[in-house]
């Protein structure tokens, strides 16, 4: 194809036949009656050469001597118009071989011009010569176009012909430009990576052009790859292109060859304490496919040793601050050989072979490139193998390390056999690079601290923090894919609002730090169970297309997509596999947040952080930043001991599998913002350093952040944090009776003092609630408005019907959804009920991640909303309330990110949950056939809801109403005497 024969019209060498065309015009024997004008074109043609402007000439190749001498010492003058035919063909077949124009016409012959040189000739051809015959270039191109089948021309240069003028010089000039320079070969390979959101339509329209061309080069084998075929909706249609050489019915031409790559079908079981997946998300293939089927393993350690070696040997550093390319030393090519080839060697034989890949060997590269252009620490004077090694342990740990649990982690999963980061980081100390942990620690804290980035208050710089934080800034940077995999209330989602507070280019950025860092520009996507293919393509699509205005104008921002909540999409539906062209292609920054791991086919394609469980060190640093303390400052001894038995409460709590699936850290993290709040009110301490924690205090917010659980499993958890505590601080005791009869608040009461908190309690440590109802009737619904807990006036209640009609009526979804917006901007409460569907829209308002734009004495918070594709910033009011319905039933479907956003509560009946509403002194005051109602619900409080429950409960629905309503009135009175 580069070196075919040009009479061959298969051959499209472009520039070649460009080059025959003006030699052939040029020695066309006509000529000869037009001497004069002749020689003077060539003259033209030479100053062209010369005259061209500095700019333009450095890319003209100029393969003729055009020294300024005589083109021709022996024309002779005056004897044109007496010399015969003959004559002036000898002549100018003379001139032809006369040393500058022969050089000039071999240079033609020998395809030795580029565009620019084939743009002088033809400019200093249709200005000079005056004649009818002049060479007609939109003839020329359209008759290439035509007889080139392999030849793809731009749309702009159909444009250029319609219009164009046979005398317009400038016309000619732009479509030889056009043509030139756009005009590029068909490929004869072509690739299409499938997903399942690819339907038969996109395959058929994918393989049309590929048909046609095959037809115009039939002695020409076009090679079509599909990749990831095994993912694919429509393999009925591949099996019928690969075996029986047809589409839709069509035979296809025999010069197709069809070659395809999938990975092996597994089915594993998972685990809730599995940090990585060696499955992949694919169907079986049909029976006609299997024997096609070739298995590759992975390369063996030899022959991926050779493979690094060569690598490095050609790898070069380009540092971008002062231009110099850097090669590694004999010295550092060994020790980043044998540090990649441990650790892929540890995470092949420790974790699975296909864990990782030769992807982590080239982002080791790109890595260790930044982080030696990256001096934020200004340690280049040190040694040069201290520097290398500092570079080469940084981008290992990204890669490898940080994927890995921490030891603390095995032992909270009781399973030693799992490998942890200590391991890695034991055998790289002890072949490579000497304190790799300490050096990884060292440089994470000289990255991450206060003084580089601005940290919100009541938020503490543990480990998390440091890895997300840095993981993040990094990825974003080189452009490298990276995922944060964790639990729910991990700081992932927390930490990217931090990168993206602070990373505001050199302008805007406050610290100094950040103003050496691109800013970023975030297209979010929340996902969901009903997160399409199509919204992460739409959200790619457009950070792509801002990512090349920025390029183009020469803007230092980075365009970076985030994947909210990305365990959430189906994984039957396979709606990640778009990922693979997006990651693959690296146009811009990606960061992901999931609860659980990847497919091996994702995970392979991006940076994986795996979230351990928090260590006792680093809990306790979290417990100090919610309370708003300094862990080295004057702390009592009391306190320090409360603090430490919370923490130690709080994760005996999570060794119960009842609480474990309930209750999170985030609960946990609220948990302590109250009390720090409430205590530091409450505390007779001047300093503001000071609060007094009290064993009132965490039985109120234990009440508040810990429930959605039945009344007896609450003393359980209740006893389980004040145990903890008493051990350390024998003092702190249980309270036993100081209000009055009843030491627990009542579910009602805790829900309404928590919707009537002032605006800056809410800013502090409060959260939208989750009722969650023992009923199937919606009876808790109705609680709440008899209770008053919603005014009717002030409260817009969303229902969604399951009918099939409306399941997957996307039109009346975004409806609703506009609806809840309006709603949040005029600070309405909304009671949402059966509203599941739309859940994943508004995950970023219900964890309440708030922007705020304050300009002069105006406060707006603005929140994300998904509304189809498009995820919009909403003004969200101060007063706005939401309070979501879920029947107890549906507990096992609800993900553990939805519920760790949320105050739980528990409603126990289907009638009310009078147990601790009644009051044996108010029972005088109900008629007596409602007071043996009271006996028996208070006897039965947990009727299992059998035939004979329901013939109950329809017996005394029309007496029930009647006690709800008298017992409100007299707790509505007993609070008003309280006030």
């Amino acid at each position: 194809m580069i070196r075919g024969d040009i009479n061959n019209n298969v051959v499209p060498r472009i520039l070649e036949r460009t080059n025959t065309w003006l030699l052939n015009w040029l020695i066309k024997p006509s000529h000869k009656d037009e001497l004069t004008i002749w020689i003077q074109l060539i003259q033209k043609i030479k100053e062209n050469l010369i005259n061209e402007n500095a700019e333009e000439r450095e890319n003209v190749i100029l393969p003729v001597d055009v020294e300024n001498r005589t083109i021709l010492e022996e024309m002779p003058t005056g004897m044109e118009s007496t010399m015969t035919s003959q004559a002036k063909l000898e002549l100018f077949n003379k001139l032809l071989r006369s040393s500058p124009i022969k050089e000039l016409m071999d240079s033609l012959r020998n395809y030795q011009f580029n565009c620019n040189g084939l743009k002088c000739i033809l400019r200093a051809i249709l200005t000079t010569w005056n004649k009818t015959d002049l060479p007609d270039v939109a003839k020329y191109v359209k008759l290439q176009m035509t007889t080139l089948p392999l030849i793809e021309c731009r749309s702009r240069l159909n444009d250029l012909l319609e219009m164009s003028k046979s005398s317009n010089i400038e016309d000619a000039i732009q479509i030889l430009d056009e043509y030139l320079f756009y005009t590029r070969t068909k490929p004869l390979f072509y690739r299409l990576l499938l997903h399942p959101g690819i339907t038969e339509k996109e395959i058929v329209h994918f393989m049309v052009p590929v048909y046609e061309l095959a037809i115009q080069v039939p002695n020409i084998e076009l090679v079509v790859f599909f990749d990831e075929v095994n993912t694919s909706s429509c393999l009925g249609l591949i099996k019928e292109m690969f075996i029986d050489k047809t589409l839709h019915g069509v035979n296809l031409p025999e010069n197709i060859f069809f070659t395809a790559a999938i990975n092996p079908s597994r089915k594993i079981e998972l685990t809730d304490d599995d940090f990585y997946r060696v499955d992949y998300l694919v169907h079986e293939l049909p029976q006609s496919l299997q024997n096609l089927v070739v298995q590759y393993g992975i390369l063996e350690s030899s022959t991926m040793r050779d493979y690094i070696q060569k690598k490095i040997a050609k790898f070069e550093i380009s540092v971008q601050k002062d231009g110099q390319v850097i090669s590694l030393t004999q010295s550092e090519q060994g020790i980043l050989t044998k540090a990649i080839l441990d650790a892929q060697e540890f995470c092949e034989t420790n974790l699975a072979p296909n864990t990782v890949s030769q992807r982590e060997i080239q982002r080791c590269f790109n890595l260790i490139e930044y982080f030696w252009s990256s001096n934020w620490d200004n340690t280049k004077h040190i040694d040069r193998t201290q520097y290398a090694l500092k570079c080469i342990a940084l981008s290992i740990a990204l890669i490898y390390y940080f994927r890995l649990p921490t030891g603390n982690d095995n032992e909270e999963s009781k399973d030693k056999k799992k490998s942890s980061r200590k391991d890695l980081a034991k055998k790289l100390s002890a072949a490579t690079i000497p304190n790799f942990a300490n050096i990884v620690e060292t440089e994470l804290k000289k990255f991450v601290n206060d003084e580089n980035f601005v940290i919100p208050k009541g938020v503490a710089i543990n480990q998390a923090i440091r890895e997300h934080v840095f993981a993040i800034v990094v990825s974003i940077t080189t452009r490298t894919p990276v995922c944060i995999i964790g639990a729910p209330g991990q700081s992932k989602t927390l930490s990217f609002q931090i990168v993206l507070q602070n990373l505001q280019g050199p302008q805007l950025s406050e610290k100094n730090f950040c103003k050496s860092l691109p800013a970023i520009d975030p297209f979010f996507c929340l996902g969901s169970k009903h997160t399409s293919s199509n919204d992460i393509s739409y959200a790619f699509d457009r950070a792509i297309k801002r990512e090349q205005q920025y390029e183009e104008n020469r803007m230092a921002t980075r365009c970076v997509v985030f994947l909210d909540e990305a365990s959430l999409p189906n994984e039957k539906r396979m709606v990640l596999k778009v990922l693979h062209q997006y990651l693959d292609e690296c146009k811009v920054a990606f960061v992901a947040i999931a609860n659980s791991p990847f497919d091996a086919a994702n995970a392979n394609r991006m940076t994986c952080i795996y979230r351990s469980l928090p260590s006792k060190e680093d809990q306790e640093v979290l417990a100090y930043g919610c309370l708003g303390l300094n862990k080295g400052s004057q702390i009592s001894d009391d306190l320090k001991n409360i603090i430490t038995g919370l923490c130690e409460g709080y994760r005996n709590l999570l060794s119960y599998n009842d609480f474990q699936k309930i209750f999170h850290d985030r609960d946990f993290i609220y948990m302590l913002r109250e009390l720090g709040f409430e205590s530091s009110l409450t505390s007779t301490e001047s300093h503001s350093n000071k609060i007094h924690i009290t064993p009132t205090n965490l039985l109120t917010v234990l009440e508040d952040n810990f429930n959605g659980i039945t009344f007896d499993q609450f003393k359980k958890l209740t006893k389980i944090f004040f145990d903890a505590i008493e051990e350390i601080c024998p003092i702190f005791e249980q309270p036993t009776d100081d209000r009055g009869s009843h030491l627990y608040r009542d579910i009602t009461t805790i829900l309404s003092e928590s919707m009537q908190l002032t605006s800056v309690r809410r800013r502090s440590y409060g959260r939208y609630k989750l009722v969650i109802d023992e009923s199937e009737d919606e009876s808790a619904v109705r609680f709440l408005f008899q209770t008053k807990i919603l005014d009717p006036n002030r409260t817009t209640v969303f229902r969604l019907s399951d009918f099939p009609s409306d399941v997957n009526n996307e039109l009346k979804n975004v409806e609703i959804l506009s609806t809840i917006k309006l709603c949040m901007e005029t600070g309405k409460t909304i009671l949402m009920v059966n509203t599941g569907r739309i859940h994943g829209a508004l995950y970023d308002v219900f964890n309440q991640n708030f922007s705020i734009m304050a300009t002069g004495d105006t406060r707006k918070i603005f929140s994300k909303v998904a509304i189809g594709p498009k995820t919009l910033d909403v003004v969200v009011h101060e007063d706005f309330q939401c309070i979501v319905h879920i029947n107890r039933s549906e507990m096992k479907e609800v993900p553990a990110p939805f519920l760790s956003r949320f105050q739980k509560f528990n409603y126990m009946l289907n009638l009310i949950d009078l147990v601790p509403l009644v009051l044996d002194e108010n029972k005088n005051y109900l008629p007596l056939p409602s007071q043996g109602i009271i006996q028996i619900i208070t006897q039965h409080s947990c009727i299992p809801q059998t035939p004979l429950y329901q013939l109950f409960h329809q017996r005394i629905q029309s007496l029930a109403d009647n006690v709800k309503q008298i017992l409100m009135e007299i707790q509505m009175k007993k609070r008003g005497s309280k006030i």
